[in-house]
């Protein structure tokens, strides 16, 4: 698992996920046509990239791209 080899347990990596979606930036680089996708950077050198599919009253997370760095 890619957390694992940045230093994140499962349970950290899904409450960031949730963090990124919450609290995260819509992306207007990165856009698709069926999909919305949410980044977010942490302090400890992690980008997060959430792509998700809305429906009306609940989102569904189809991928997460972990990155060292800011992107």
């Amino acid at each position: 698992m890619r957390s694992c080899d940045l230093g994140l347990n499962f349970d950290d990596a899904l409450k960031r996920v949730k963090e990124t979606i919450y609290k995260g930036r819509l992306s207007r680089t990165k856009r698709s046509k069926q999909n919305v996708i949410y980044y977010k950077y942490f302090a400890d050198n992690i980008s997060f990239f959430v792509i998700c599919k809305k429906f009306t009253n609940r989102v569904v997370v189809k991928t997460v791209i972990l990155r060292k760095g800011r992107e």
